[in-house]
């Protein structure tokens, strides 16, 4: 073999390391991307959902929202926006109309207690897929003081 065509494999095989090096480069940051998003998710105070829009599937939910409702992780993805709202078409009209603020709803818990909340909510497409995230704050708790043993 040439001196020639050994500089020219060497010269690839550097190329083909740069380029391993930058993808790994990328992994990290997605890596490290996906851990803050997952550590903010699961402990933020505010209950969040991610809602599918065509048919009001919950697709995620963070533990604040599994508290509220009173419904284990697995659970909660099983059922739709139907099972925690009192009034489902008020519910669907808030997501069909792309509100991005409600002041006033009421949810229901797993036991069947009723929670009045309010909701910020954001819209975006995944893949073709429609969603809401949802921010979801129960009333007595809404400015951050709980109100649940103050008289009316």
């Amino acid at each position: 073999m040439c001196i020639k065509t050994l500089y020219e494999k060497w010269n690839q095989k550097k190329k083909d390391w740069d380029r391993i090096q930058c993808l790994l480069r990328k992994l990290a940051l997605a890596h490290k991307q996906l851990r803050m998003y997952k550590e903010f998710w699961d402990k933020v105070s505010e209950a969040m959902l991610l809602v599918r829009i065509e048919d009001g599937q919950i697709l995620d939910a963070n533990p604040a929202a599994c508290s509220l409702y009173g419904y284990s992780k697995e659970d909660i993805l099983k059922i739709t926006m139907k099972s925690l709202t009192v009034d489902p078409k008020s519910t669907r009209n808030v997501a069909n109309e792309k509100m991005e603020y409600v002041p006033l709803r009421y949810h229901l818990n797993h036991d069947g207690t009723t929670i009045p909340i309010t909701a910020t909510i954001t819209y975006f497409n995944d893949e073709g897929i429609d969603v809401a995230a949802c921010i979801i704050r129960p009333l007595h708790t809404y400015d951050g003081v709980d109100r649940r043993h103050e008289s009316v």
